[in-house]
């Protein structure tokens, strides 16, 4: 299957979005053949779960909407994602978040992919100025339940995986799928709404490669601390108070405890995390001007800490020649009654170097000794 036209992507537009509309503008109705075509084989027959092969898209747009670094930044929600240390496990270790890596459509998409949001207002704008509608990606991602834009609710819909693998569906038929209900429901969640929108969105738009998951995570973990302290002084209001304000679609699932709004890597986390940084910052850029800090003075540490190590490294020498000074004739086992520490490091990092000094074998004469 050959795709002739490539329509231009529009603003804050999300990859599925943007691969309907090619379905669309090029008059293909297999929607199933569609996707296996832009992104690639899978085993199975779907849209929204289509494993994203982004090599395998590009090529077949001739690269029409730039590189794979571009169409990741300006189509998916991957920024976001790794905005909130989205890229090591509990325990450090690194997961793959790129775009090649068996990510699904809906999930690089939408941050929860079986949660589909929209604003009333931008389709009728949309409709008035393009002639159609698509998926905002700012609706999509966690922490966001107001439209910024035009200060009104969200609604947002389930949609079973079943239902989301034979059709694109567009923010205009999706009513068709189930019954709408809106994420606020009173101008006082709205307002509040729209404040957490514009950090989460600023999360999204405002992400900077510099970000190093596993230091911003042990980042985050120490403000925490730091901030409860403040609390416990009366100098900020508590992370309880912050969940009091919330509209109702932000309420559901919230753990009891705080340290646990940061724990874990899987997508239904992210939007505790969204509200553990939100409560702890209020603007991005605090965000990144604080994590710029914690890095240099991370990098500063490590290197004060190998520092030391290699002078603790050479102390072990050190005394060891020194003992050797004052003990011309002394064995192994002298030096390890009297400098244990010294004698097991060097025994177990440079044994050879030990041996030469003082042999482990007691029968055979000390190297001072031979050397007379």
């Amino acid at each position: 299957m050959k795709i002739e036209s490539m329509p231009s992507l529009l603003p804050d537009e999300t990859l599925y979005s943007l691969a309907s509309r090619i379905a669309i503008i090029n008059g293909i109705s297999d929607c199933q053949a569609i996707c296996e075509t832009l992104f690639g084989k899978d085993k199975a027959p779907r849209v929204a779960d289509i494993e994203v092969n982004l090599d395998k898209f590009n090529k077949v747009t001739r690269n029409s909407y730039g590189s794979n670094q571009q169409i990741t930044n300006t189509t998916t929600i991957i920024p976001f994602l790794k905005s909130l240390g989205w890229g090591t496990t509990q325990n450090n270790e690194k997961i793959n978040c790129e775009l090649n890596a068996n990510r699904k459509l809906s999930e690089l998409s939408n941050a929860e992919p079986h949660k589909w949001k929209w604003c009333n207002d931008c389709i009728e704008a949309d409709i008035e100025k393009y002639g159609f509608t698509y998926w905002h990606r700012s609706h999509q991602i966690s922490g966001v339940f107001a439209c910024i834009k035009h200060q009104a609710t969200l609604y947002e819909v389930d949609i079973p995986f079943r239902d989301r693998q034979q059709h694109f569906i567009i923010p205009t038929t999706v009513k068709e799928y189930q019954a709408p209900h809106p994420c606020c429901v009173s101008n006082e969640e709205i307002k509040m709404a729209s404040k957490l929108a514009t950090f989460s969105i600023e999360s999204l738009t405002n992400y900077k490669e510099i970000f190093d998951s596993s230091i911003f995570n042990t980042f985050i973990k120490h403000q925490l601390k730091m901030h409860q302290q403040l609390v416990n002084a009366g100098l900020k209001s508590s992370f309880s108070e912050l969940l009091k304000q919330l509209p109702a679609a932000a309420k559901s699932s919230l753990p009891s405890n705080l340290n646990k709004f940061y724990s874990g890597i899987k997508p239904y986390n992210l939007q505790n995390r969204l509200l553990v940084v939100y409560w702890l910052f209020g603007s991005w850029q605090l965000v990144n001007e604080y994590y710029l800090w914690s890095e240099i003075f991370s990098a500063h540490l490590l290197d004060d800490l190998t520092n030391l190590k290699k002078s603790k490294e050479k102390n072990h020498y050190d005394i060891c020649n020194e003992f050797l000074k004052h003990n011309k004739s002394s064995t192994r086992t002298s030096f390890w009654k009297t400098h244990p520490k010294s004698c097991k490091w060097l025994n177990e990092n440079d044994s050879n170097w030990l041996e030469g000094l003082l042999p482990s074998n007691s029968k055979h004469p000390t190297y001072q000794l031979r050397l007379l």
